[in-house]
Parts: C-alpha cells; sequence; structure tokens
C-alpha cells in the first residue's frame, strides 16, 4: 500500500525502482571515512575567489540510493561542472560501482553508497554562476547551482598600520 508521499510504501520503506542521487553538495572538504561522510564548509552556493587566474580548491560528496532490486548491479555516477548554459566546463569524477546486499539488511530497503571527491582544483574561466551536474547511469539527476565571485578584504582584519 502506497500513502500519499511520493514512493514511500505505508510501512515506510522507499518503493524505488531506479536509483536515484540523494544529495549532492558543495563543500570546503569532504571525504568518506569507514563509510562515514564527514563534511567542512559545506553546502555553500558561493565560492570566493581571490585570482581567477589560479585553480580554486573545494570538494563534493555525493549520496545515491539504491533500491533493493537494482543491488548487485553495476551503476555509474558522474560528476560535470558546467555554465548556467549547459556546457561542460570540467570533469570533476567518474566513478562505476556496485552496491551489495549486506546480511543485515531487511529486505527491500535501499542502500545508500556515498561518494565524495576530496580536492578539486579548478580554474574558472571567469567569475560567473556554475553548476555541479550528477548523472547517474547516464541521466542528470541532481544539480547544485552556485557563484563563483571575486574575495573582498574582511573589514576589521587588516593588519595594524604603522602610524
Amino acid at each position: 500500500m502506497i500513502d500519499s508521499r511520493e514512493g514511500v510504501e505505508a510501512d515506510g520503506l522507499f518503493a524505488l525502482s531506479e536509483p536515484r542521487v540523494d544529495f549532492l553538495i558543495l563543500a570546503d572538504r569532504a571525504e568518506i571515512v569507514a563509510g562515514k561522510l564527514y563534511v567542512m564548509g559545506g553546502a555553500w552556493d558561493q565560492l570566493f575567489i581571490q585570482d581567477v587566474t589560479l585553480p580554486a580548491w573545494f570538494s563534493v560528496a555525493v549520496g545515491v540510493e539504491v533500491p533493493w532490486n537494482a543491488t548487485n548491479e553495476e551503476h555509474q555516477v558522474r560528476l560535470v561542472l558546467e555554465d548556467t548554459d549547459g556546457h561542460e566546463i570540467v570533469p570533476l569524477g567518474d566513478s562505476k560501482f556496485v552496491v551489495g546486499r549486506p546480511p543485515w539488511a531487511v529486505p527491500n530497503t535501499p542502500q545508500r553508497v556515498t561518494f565524495a571527491v576530496p580536492i578539486v582544483a579548478v580554474t574558472f574561466p571567469r567569475l560567473d554562476s556554475y553548476v555541479l551536474r550528477a548523472f547517474l547511469n547516464g541521466v542528470s539527476a541532481k544539480r547544485v547551482t552556485f557563484r563563483a565571485m571575486k574575495a573582498q578584504p574582511l573589514m576589521g582584519l587588516a593588519p595594524p598600520q604603522p602610524s
């Protein structure tokens, strides 16, 4: 029995038929350790750049929820940085993966797999808006828009000037 929330069975289990990108996060730093995602300075939508001719550094985290019936099959996640017109600036990662069914898994529950691209160095063509897009099995699955902006000096933090 399905309740009023799309894709959720009455007992609370997700009734997914295809894998889906659950989250896509831009961060100052992201990494996976022992199956857990660690994020520092995450979920931002503005990247401050001191010099547009030099690479800017950031990380990306992505979570994929794989339904029970799609486990033990090969899937692919691809991350791409685009301009707002959809033109690819640079590929950020491409990974094939297979999610199994651990012996303790409750039948028909989805499995989550997380990925992190810990350090990405990108030289942006200009200060502008950009899109991080995640493709899952060749289909655009999630996007995050952000703006690359000129870094401004913080007021009140300038070094003391000799008098």
